[in-house]
């Protein structure tokens, strides 16, 4: 499993931290060292993009949606996809293993759910 260099801050920037819900970082902590810091951000916007967006789901669709179309580094959000080092069968086995923990939780099969959404 290729796991990256983990900063000491696991924190979206304050720039990404305006638009992102704080539930999403909390989510998206397993996957933290799976992606270098430079890349984390970038990662977090397109996956609430990702979440956001309806119909297609394209990087930029997604960039649109979170209020980034004409941000000016729009470019490296791709380059997440096609030149990022990080690995999707790594990243696909840990979500998997969280599934199947949570299956065998006596919690998922009653019906009731662990994740408490905060009170809006």
């Amino acid at each position: 499993m290729t796991h990256h260099h983990r900063s000491p801050d696991t924190s979206p920037s304050s720039a990404v931290a305006t638009i992102l819900p704080p539930i999403l970082g909390s989510l998206m902590e397993a996957f933290r060292g799976f992606f270098t810091a430079p890349v984390w951000d970038h990662v977090l916007v397109l996956v609430a993009g990702a979440v956001l967006t309806p119909g297609k789901r394209t990087v930029s669709a997604a960039l649109r949606i979170m209020g980034l179309a004409e941000a000016s580094d729009f470019a490296l959000y791709h380059h997440v996809l096609s030149r990022a080092r990080w690995d999707s069968r790594a990243i696909a086995r840990k979500l998997l293993t969280m599934i199947l923990d949570k299956k065998r939780t006596p919690d998922f099969h009653s019906g009731r759910s662990e994740l408490a959404l905060p009170a809006r």
